[in-house]
This record gives structure tokens, C-alpha cells and sequence, in this order.
């Protein structure tokens, strides 16, 4: 993998996530702390698991198409770039992978699991996202910029 590739930051920034669950699930072994009533922070939290599957399994198919298209022709056009989950923001598995563990943080009633969530979230956003971002520009040019212009970055 290419060092300065977007797989390459996008690995960094899945870490991030990762990272910030295992945190969460130690702040909340060390200083168990519940926030809401349940269960109406488990159905809330099971509607965003349900809706960031969705979301990232979308993105992955989006991604496997996408692919497949590109191994076939030399140019893209910005329909590769406004189908699935990519059509209303343009970090959908980033999305998915903070609306996942934010459920899954209420699921269980924990607000640091929530709160390492949205951490790991600007993190990435902070860190890897730009850099992404510049990548595509570089690779795509012109093409992604209308892109970044139409769709935003997380919501």
C-alpha cells in the first residue's frame, strides 16, 4: 500500500475509531457512569446501529462498483462520485463508523464510549480527512472539486 495513498490514510483513520471504542470500553470499566433512561437510549442507540449498517454497507458496494468501473475505462465522471451514500455526504463509512459507535454507546448507556466516538471523529476529520481530500483533488482534479462544491463533508 502507498504510503501517501487515501487507502493508506483511510487504514490511519479506521485505527482512530478503533482506538477510541477500546478507550471508551476502559473509561467505562474504571468509572462506570449511566446517563439515560433506558431503554429509550437502547432503541435510539439500535436505530443509528441499523442506520450506520446501512450506511457503510452502501459505501462498500459504492466502493466495489466504483472500482469495477475504473479498471474498465481511464476517465471518471462525477457520477462516480454522486451515487450511494457518496450523493449526501462524502465521508459515508467515517459517518457510518461514528453513527455505530455512538449507538453503540447509548446501546450500553455509556457516555464515554459516545464521547470517544465523537473524539475519534474530529480527530479524523482534523487529521486525515484533508489530506484525503487533497489526494482526490490531486488524482481527480476539477472533477472532485464540483464534487466538494455540491456535497458535504460529513452531514
Amino acid at each position: 500500500m502507498e504510503k501517501n495513498s487515501v487507502s493508506h490514510l483511510s487504514s490511519y483513520s479506521i485505527s482512530i475509531f478503533a482506538v477510541g471504542l477500546f478507550v471508551g470500553v476502559l473509561l467505562d470499566i474504571f468509572f462506570p457512569m449511566r446517563f439515560m433512561a433506558e431503554p429509550l437510549n437502547q432503541v435510539i442507540g439500535l436505530v443509528l446501529v441499523v442506520i450506520a449498517t446501512m450506511v457503510i454497507y452502501s459505501a462498500e458496494k459504492h466502493g466495489e462498483t466504483y472500482s469495477r468501473t475504473r479498471k474498465n475505462a481511464n476517465v471518471c465522471n462525477i457520477d462516480d462520485f454522486t451515487n450511494g451514500p457518496y450523493k449526501y455526504t462524502r465521508n459515508p463509512k467515517y459517518l457510518g463508523l461514528s453513527f455505530l459507535l455512538i449507538g453503540l454507546g447509548l446501546i450500553l448507556n455509556t457516555p464515554f464510549i459516545i464521547g470517544t466516538s465523537i473524539l475519534s471523529g474530529i480527530i479524523v476529520n482534523i487529521y486525515f480527512l484533508n489530506k484525503e481530500e487533497a489526494l482526490l483533488e490531486e488524482r481527480h482534479g476539477e472533477l472532485y472539486k464540483e464534487y466538494k462544491s455540491k456535497v458535504r463533508k460529513w452531514l
